[in-house]
């Protein structure tokens, strides 16, 4: 469970949330129920490397890696998922 928190951020806050290992989601996207979680880098085997990345999770399960755009980038709505 998140810790209790009901103010908006930047993406500063979640970014530091994200590599701590929650999952944060924005009040602002049109689509409910999305959250971004971080995928640290991994080293699968000898001579090649998986980079870290972000996560993106439907309310249905589905996922996929995300590149956040400006308007994410920019957004003062960042709050922990539930």
């Amino acid at each position: 469970m998140p810790p209790s928190d009901d103010q908006k951020h930047r993406i500063g806050w979640a970014v530091k949330q994200l590599k701590a290992g929650r999952t944060v989601t924005r009040q602002g996207w049109k689509v409910k129920g999305q959250r971004i979680s971080y995928v640290p880098a991994e080293a699968p085997g000898e001579g090649t490397k998986a980079e870290a990345y972000l996560l993106l999770t439907t309310k249905s399960g589905r996922c996929w890696p995300v590149t956040l755009g400006q308007q994410d980038i920019l957004a003062e709505d960042y709050c922990y998922a539930e």
